[in-house]
């Protein structure tokens, strides 16, 4: 039989196991704290000082639970104000990669069902000074415990000197740096872009192909520098008078070329003659002096069995012939 003694032993020795349990608890509890706080703190540091904005979005509302401040350097908009006006009013226009463009309304869509995986898109956004910008978001999908979509968790950034250089580099290929016309790689592009439509829809169009005429004694009477401010006249004359689907490119030299969509051969002959009219009519004053040209038109409507050699071919032609008769006029070559 334990003596009062031994029972009091017994006591304290308990008691100080259960105080030393209770201070070790009480460490890791006040351990766990710091580390949330610091990891808080981490996360805090990393959301409101970097340019990007994190958020967390639910799609049952279309609101931020979660919208970090970088939001307000992204856009000038506060993350209450986002809320307020939704994320969607600031966008113009919306891209993802390998997708073309969406819409707004099938941006929301395609999130609401929630993709397998990460999720790209690009906007370009209008911020509250009025400046253009280009933010790609970049999520993935958040679920509950069961699985089922909420909404979406991700990062915005800004991309709009990217964005800048690409379409920088995009105009570097496919336009000509002296007219500021397609160049002629991309105008064939643009062309055999109108055959498919033609083929598919049978929606007429013609060809035109213009040569300023006597373009070398340009150069040799009035030097390179006014040769090539012949050619920019002539490049803005005449792409200021085309409709707006035409397109208009220069094919190397003094040579350029139309496009004059659903039009047929005769308003293509048409149009042709009130360009070489309003080139005739035209007078560059260069240094005291004043220099005329005129062109001369090849104009050519597409058929079912052309492909893009045949086409030009034929415009070629048309243009040779208007060149034999005398320049300064339009001809047209007959569908084959």
């Amino acid at each position: 039989m334990r003596t009062g003694y031994q029972v009091r032993r017994e006591m304290r020795a308990e008691t100080g196991r259960l105080r030393r349990r209770a201070r070790r608890a009480e460490l890791t509890r006040r351990r766990a704290q710091e580390a949330r706080a610091e990891a808080e703190e981490r996360f805090r540091l990393l959301t409101e000082t970097t340019g990007e904005a994190f958020y967390r979005l639910r799609f049952e509302t279309m609101t931020y639970d979660y919208l970090s401040t970088g939001i307000v350097r992204l856009t000038g908009y506060s993350p209450e104000e986002v809320n307020r006006l939704s994320f969607a009013s600031l966008v113009k226009a919306i891209t993802a990669p390998a997708a073309g463009e969406l819409s707004r309304q099938g941006l929301v869509e395609k999130r609401r069902r929630g993709q397998a995986g990460e999720f790209h898109a690009d906007y370009l956004i209008v911020t509250k000074d009025g400046r253009e910008k280009w933010l790609a978001d970049h999520s993935f999908p958040w679920l509950d415990s069961r699985g089922r979509l909420l909404g979406s968790v991700g990062i915005l950034t800004d991309i709009t000197v990217r964005k800048r250089l690409e379409e920088r580099l995009r105009q570097l290929a496919t336009t000509d740096h002296l007219t500021g016309l397609h160049n002629r790689r991309y105008f064939l592009d643009l062309t055999q872009k109108e055959m498919a439509r033609f083929n598919r829809y049978g929606l007429p169009f013609c060809l035109l192909v213009m040569d300023i005429d006597h373009f070398k004694n340009v150069n040799d009477t009035y030097g390179h520098l006014v040769g090539d401010r012949v050619l920019k006249d002539i490049a803005s004359l005449c792409q200021g008078r085309l409709r707006a689907n035409d397109f208009m490119g220069r094919m190397g030299g003094e040579e350029f070329a139309v496009v004059l969509v659903d039009s047929d051969l005769k308003q293509g002959v048409l149009a042709g003659q009130r360009l070489r009219a309003l080139v005739e009519s035209h007078v560059l004053r260069q240094a005291g002096q004043e220099v005329r040209v005129t062109i001369s038109v090849g104009a050519t409507q597409a058929t079912a069995q052309d492909d893009l050699t045949s086409l030009l071919k034929r415009a070629d032609e048309a243009l040779y012939l208007a060149k034999n008769k005398g320049r300064n006029q339009v001809e047209a070559a007959e569908q084959a």
